[in-house]
């Protein structure tokens, strides 16, 4: 159903079948296209009733929240460097610094 965020305040007139609405009041939506700019709709209380269609704006649902994206294992972290520093000369020395000041921030948290 689509939800709607109203924008004015409207109050209603007794016996109308009309709904007061205050702002930030979120309404579903019962019935759309009624004559001369009507909504019916229904607010967080359970009431019920028609309000201006131009006294809301339409509420976008919430995107699906992202799913979590595990951390890479750090045994697979160790053969990347090898292979991407390489184990002769400097590769091996700046490997062995990377591991450490990886191993110290593991440990620091």
């Amino acid at each position: 159903m689509t939800q709607v965020r109203a924008v004015y305040e409207f109050e209603a007139q007794p016996n109308s079948g009309e709904l007061s609405i205050s702002v930030d009041e979120i309404l579903t939506v019962i019935r759309e296209g009624i004559e001369g700019g009507w909504l019916e709709g229904r607010n967080a209380k359970g009431q019920h009733g028609l309000f201006p269609e131009s006294y809301v704006i339409k509420v976008e649902p919430p995107l699906p929240p992202l799913p979590a994206i595990p951390a890479p294992p750090v045994e697979g972290l160790e053969q990347f460097l090898e292979r991407f520093l390489g184990t002769d000369g400097n590769g091996e020395c700046i490997l062995r610094i990377l591991l450490a000041t990886l191993e110290e921030l593991i440990c620091s948290k």
